[in-house]
């Protein structure tokens, strides 16, 4: 059978990307120029692997990757940033899990000079090749790159079949071989918690969204996250009805460590704070 050809550059992105909660929170608001503008930063990154994930902001507010307003693509930018899948890094923004998902530029030059020094030695019989059993990605893999058509000629594969049974993490970071992880148990805790946020807001939230907090809650418990903190992080959330549920590890984080009032220093001790 023919190899494959291979059309151009590409990046991968996971099967169960729409399930994601940060896409979700964007599609739940309307927000598809964030969503668009994440693939689409996906795709340019794509064409310099050298970035690794880099999205000039440059190339962003000039308009190269989607013809918009400066001031709306600024708005989706920080959109991606609050939900965690973009980083602020000065004259760029980072896609957090560009690296999770593809090849940093050292790896690639370490993998192209393998191959090169593999080719320079000439043909060898098979115990030569594979001494100990094993044999390397370059050996199976001459020039370092490997399409899926490649590695699966009938379009079937073991992963294809299991599709279902792979674990998703968040967007564009699926572990190709883990199992599915279970989500945490709900406990009176955590049932405590989430009917007290539910009670506490103006109007009951949608159903979708109240597990999506269930979920988040019963998760930072489980890391045994004091629910006095987790109970902060949701004060927090809402006074941020723009945020979605995926944020509040972040709300809880920051509620944990957040320096302390004034009020709760010793009097002794408040020089330190006040001259400091």
């Amino acid at each position: 059978m023919s190899r494959a050809r291979r059309l151009g550059p590409y990046t991968p992105l996971s099967a169960f990307y729409a399930d994601d909660e940060a896409v979700a929170s964007l599609e739940d608001a309307g927000d598809m120029l964030s969503e668009l503008l994440f693939l689409r930063a996906l795709a340019d990154c794509a064409k310099e692997p050298a970035r690794e994930g880099r999205v000039l902001k440059s190339r962003v507010l000039s308009g190269r990757l989607y013809r918009r307003p400066r001031a709306a693509l600024v708005k989706a930018a920080g959109v991606l940033v609050e939900l965690g899948l973009w980083v602020d890094d000065g004259d760029a923004w980072c896609i957090c899990s560009w690296l999770k998902w593809n090849r940093s530029q050292g790896e690639i030059d370490e993998a192209r000079a393998a191959d090169a020094r593999r080719k320079r030695t000439g043909p060898r019989d098979q115990s030569e090749r594979i001494p100990d059993g094993f044999q390397t990605e370059s050996e199976r893999i001459p020039d370092g790159f490997q399409t899926e058509s490649e590695r699966s000629p009938d379009g079937e594969s073991p992963d294809s079949l299991n599709a279902p049974a792979r674990a998703f993490t968040a967007v564009h970071d699926t572990t190709r071989h883990d199992t599915t992880p279970q989500p945490p148990r709900a406990t009176s805790t955590g049932n405590d918690l989430v009917r007290d946020h539910a009670n506490a807001l103006k109007c009951p939230p949608p159903r979708k969204v109240q597990a999506q907090v269930s979920q988040q809650v019963e998760a930072l418990l489980a890391e045994d996250i004091a629910p006095k903190h987790v109970a902060a992080g949701l004060s927090l959330l809402r006074k941020r009805p723009d945020f979605g549920p995926a944020m509040l590890p972040n709300l809880v984080n920051q509620a944990m460590n957040a320096p302390p009032k004034l009020t709760d220093i010793p009097p002794g001790d408040r020089w330190m704070v006040t001259t400091g």
